[in-house]
């Protein structure tokens, strides 16, 4: 509403059950917009958690602005503790690297659980980041 941001469509589709794979594009003519990926679930169990594994990746693509950033985690994992034993936590964990080869800007996101501290006994949800630069001759690192 009321933005004059036009109008979203937003299109998915399981493209394969065994691994179970979804692909998407959400796209706004108007914005000049377009992002589009796939996204695939893995279970891993533990003692006494879950963690749910997300492969995939994002791609937008800003037309306005000629650059697109792939980003080579759709998702942040989910981690669920304490299933069997002590309080339950649900959190998200792992690391993500976004990435634009038209502006050589890299973004490092990392998603963690730190404790709260000695007396409140508590944890909570992290979320570290880093952005730079990256030289003209560091194709490794921009593509």
């Amino acid at each position: 509403g009321g933005g004059g941001g036009g109008v979203t469509h937003y299109l998915s589709e399981q493209v394969s059950h065994h691994p179970p794979v979804s692909a998407y594009v959400a796209r706004n003519d108007a914005a000049r917009v377009v992002a589009d990926g796939n996204v695939c679930f893995g279970v891993s169990f533990g003692g006494n958690s879950v963690q749910g594994a997300v492969r995939g990746y994002l791609r937008v693509r800003f037309a306005a602005h000629d650059e697109t950033y792939i980003c080579d985690k759709p998702l942040p994992d989910i981690q669920l503790s304490n299933l069997l034993l002590g309080t339950r936590r649900v959190g998200y964990v792992g690391r993500a690297t976004l990435r634009c080869a038209q502006s050589r800007l890299v973004a490092t996101l990392t998603f963690a659980e730190r404790s709260s501290g000695w007396f409140s006994g508590g944890v909570r949800n992290v979320v570290e980041g880093e952005v730079r630069r990256v030289p003209h001759d560091d194709d490794d690192a921009a593509a």
